[in-house]
């Protein structure tokens, strides 16, 4: 079966007009053997700052309290724990298939991401410390919502 290969590339859509680093595109692809392949372009509805003070200034601040863990710390761990995935990829001069864990950082989140993320991050702390937390308000609730429908129209 051949090896699927895909990468990420941000854009941008300036005054109806689409924005985008060709080179990054070149570069990405350089070791690439020769494929057909599909591009999909989808956007992507930024989290609300009231997303992000929920995280950081309900669910940590809580966890920050019960540890005495700095915010920044539990923000680290919770992402190691979390978004930490394996790549792989081939060093085209040598032939050795190199292997490295990376953590993903929130910023790059999808709003349902997150939300999954924030979720995560809830159950563990109940689970592992007893927390519990009070629930987002409507406007954080309803930004899930609204992106959990648009993921379902574009699946």
């Amino acid at each position: 079966m051949p090896r699927r290969h895909t990468f990420q590339i941000g854009f941008a859509i300036r005054d109806g007009k689409f924005e985008i680093e060709p080179s990054a595109i070149s570069k990405a692809v350089r070791a690439w053997p020769d494929c057909e392949g599909v591009l999909t372009l989808d956007t992507e509805e930024k989290r609300s700052n009231a997303a992000n003070r929920y995280l950081f200034g309900v669910v940590y601040r809580h966890i920050n309290r019960y540890t005495e863990q700095s915010i920044d710390d539990i923000h680290d761990e919770m992402c190691a724990r979390f978004t930490t995935k394996t790549i792989h990829y081939t060093n085209p001069a040598t032939g050795q298939i190199v292997e490295m864990a990376v953590v993903t950082r929130t910023s790059g989140m999808k709003v349902s991401e997150f939300h999954h993320f924030v979720q995560q991050v809830k159950l563990f702390a109940q689970e592992f410390f007893g927390l519990t937390f009070e629930e987002p308000g409507d406007d954080v609730r309803q930004e899930y919502e609204r992106a959990t429908a648009h993921e379902k129209v574009s699946a």
